[in-house]
């Protein structure tokens, strides 16, 4: 059996070379009819309770425990002249007065071009432009997903779309990308750009919107030294560019000192704050976790001693895990068999690199996501291990952060408790699945594009 192509990619081949699916999804037996339209339901009433659940936080008290307060202060900040890097609490109260919940206490760790996207918000009440920060999200996943779909087909089937937008509504990572208002639904759409285009090589267009992320968030480096490995200089120096002049661009805005006062001071304050954060999955925390404990000094979560109480050689292992990890990341992208599968591996990395990473910040796997799921549907047949080990990815991807709930919930405390919830090494590890996802799907897309390459190889021999 040949492999699959692009062209022929699509759901009516993925049931016609899948028995068991293609009766659940064509049979006209009444039972499976039944069972058709229950599970069809099932998926978009999930879909629209999540989506129910994320609006909820647009109405006070809630709306102001967002993340997009940050970037609304910043506007508010600028717009009225004062430094957008002092204490989130203090411009709070210079701004908007008393909020009713409380306000961090640091500067936005969010860099200086993040000006551009958020002073046109400040020109609006905070709710108006909660809501309409909001409604764009929802937008800009729907868009998304739709480029996702497309990237392999042409035009991707409805039943296809539908399919793919609830069950993104009810991953929680989207959930929570809605719920506090951060930029990663701007940022998938930003990545997406740059893989369609440098997967066309259309380097000048890709090094620009990767140099946009760099700049608005500092992620997706990884990607900026593959493609130097690689020698594609025009979108190198496209990307360098890029994030220097919207440095230089908001330094027009805020003021050069605030640039130089980021990048030497705020940017760096933050780190410390949550290296040890049970909600950071990313793996500068390892080192803490396993020699200083599992805790924050500024918010509320799981408490967890360390497996062996050594806190002089933690930060060693928080720098050196990432460091071999990049290494690690950089050698599989080499030899990965195609650029699909090495964007796919470093977008990975690219999550688990910097020194902090939320939940939220899965949105970004959808590329990866995609790129595995077209991987897969390009093998002839799967192995039995093969199949086990995707259907675990998908599990501890789809189920992560509710294993953390679900914690709270065994051990009898309330999920919005006023104290921290104590518990041993072994359980803290719950925290960790989010950051184990992302290793397991860099690991499979490696594994899949690597066969497919041997595949290819031996029918040309």
């Amino acid at each position: 059996m040949k492999p699959i192509t692009a062209q022929q990619l699509s759901l009516s081949t993925l049931i016609s070379t899948n028995r068991p699916l293609r009766r659940i999804l064509t049979s006209r037996d009444p039972v499976m009819v039944f069972f058709r339209f229950l599970l069809a339901g099932s998926a978009g009433f999930l879909a629209l309770a999540s989506l129910w659940f994320s609006i909820q936080a647009l109405f006070p008290p809630i709306a102001y425990k967002k993340d997009f307060l940050q970037e609304y202060l910043m506007a508010r900040a600028v717009l009225n002249g004062v430094s957008p890097y002092l204490p989130l609490n203090e411009l709070a109260l210079t701004l908007m007065g008393d909020l009713p919940v409380p306000i961090f206490p640091h500067a936005t760790p969010h860099p200086p071009p993040v000006v551009f996207v958020s002073l046109p918000f400040g020109l609006l009440t905070y709710l108006q432009a909660a809501t309409l920060w909001f409604v764009l999200e929802v937008a800009g996943i729907f868009i998304a997903l739709y480029c996702l779909s497309s990237t392999f087909q042409r035009k991707p089937g409805r039943s296809v779309m539908v399919a793919t937008i609830c069950v993104a509504l009810m991953w929680n990572p989207v959930k929570d990308e809605l719920i506090v208002g951060q930029f990663m639904t701007l940022f998938l759409l930003l990545m997406i750009g740059a893989w369609k285009s440098l997967r066309a090589e259309r380097d000048g267009l890709g090094g620009v919107l990767l140099g946009c992320v760099i700049a608005l968030k500092l992620m997706a480096w990884p990607l900026i030294l593959f493609l130097a490995w690689r020698r594609r200089w025009r979108a190198v120096a496209a990307a360098g560019l890029t994030a220097l002049a919207g440095n230089l661009a908001a330094g027009f805005i805020i003021g050069f000192d605030q640039i130089i006062y980021y990048y030497t001071v705020a940017g760096k304050a933050v780190v410390p704050m949550y290296e040890s954060f049970e909600r950071n999955i990313s793996l500068w925390t390892i080192g803490n976790r396993l020699f200083k404990g599992t805790y924050s000094e500024i918010s509320l979560g799981i408490e967890a001693p360390p497996l062996v109480l050594a806190p002089a050689i933690a930060p060693y292992f928080s720098i050196g895990i990432p460091l071999l990890f990049l290494l690690l990341g950089l050698w599989l992208a080499f030899r990965a068999g195609s650029f699909d599968g090495a964007f796919g591996i470093l977008a990975c990395v690219s999550l688990l690199v910097n020194p902090v990473a939320w939940s939220h910040y899965l949105v970004l796997a959808f590329i990866p996501i995609t790129i595995l799921i077209h991987l897969t549907m390009e093998m002839n047949g799967l192995k039995k291990w093969e199949i086990t080990a995707l259907l675990g990815v998908a599990f501890i991807l789809f189920e992560s952060i509710g294993l953390r709930t679900m914690l709270f919930l065994a051990l009898g405390e309330p999920l919005n408790s006023q104290t921290p919830l104590h518990v041993s090494f072994a359980a803290s590890l719950v925290t960790l699945l989010p950051t184990a996802s992302i290793l397991g799907l860099l690991g499979m897309i490696y594994h899949f594009d690597r066969s497919r390459d041997l595949i290819v190889a031996k029918e040309i021999a």
